[in-house]
């Protein structure tokens, strides 16, 4: 899972005028959805240019989540 926070967070806003980048509901939601819909055991390897939002925010609340690369 791409988890890109560092420049996008700028261009979002420029782009997309009022709009933010997503927050860890969303992804929360989009892993909740894969299980849902796959119905088999998932390990989700998180790829980001802000690891430690990622670890914060994903990684640390999961026991299907690994930073990629670490």
């Amino acid at each position: 899972m791409h988890v890109r926070r560092t420049d996008y967070m700028r261009h979002m806003s420029i782009v997309y005028e009022g709009s933010t980048a997503a927050g860890p509901d969303f992804f929360h939601r989009a892993m909740g959805w894969l299980y849902a819909t796959i119905k088999k055991t998932l390990i989700f390897v998180i790829v980001s240019d802000d690891a430690d939002w990622a670890i914060e925010n994903i990684i640390s609340q999961r026991a299907d989540a690994f930073l990629g690369g670490a």
